[in-house]
């Protein structure tokens, strides 16, 4: 039994577009394009991908200027995109 169906089912969920590259992160809203945040690449402290469920990855960053630390969990349509994400990301 896969224990993510049940969230996968019930949870509010955003559509986002990740935009990922040598500099940072940014997420934009799927449907109007618009910026929502954007993170350096040298804030991003920890990257890791569910070993039982590939298609969820989750990253903690810490923006220096307000010293808040975010958390953002995905759930993504296409696996093979995440796994390069955190291939990449533990090479750095």
């Amino acid at each position: 039994m896969n224990p993510y169906k049940n969230l996968r089912e019930t949870a509010k969920t955003h559509e986002v577009l990740l935009s990922i590259s040598c500099t940072g992160v940014k997420f934009a809203d799927a449907l109007t394009k618009q910026n929502i945040c954007d993170h350096q690449i040298q804030n991003i402290y920890c990257a890791s991908q569910e070993p039982d469920d590939l298609s969820h990855i989750a990253c903690i960053v810490k923006e220096h200027q307000t010293h808040f630390h975010y958390c953002h969990a995905f759930c993504a349509k296409n696996v093979p995109v995440f796994f390069a994400v955190i291939f990449n990301r533990t090479r750095l």
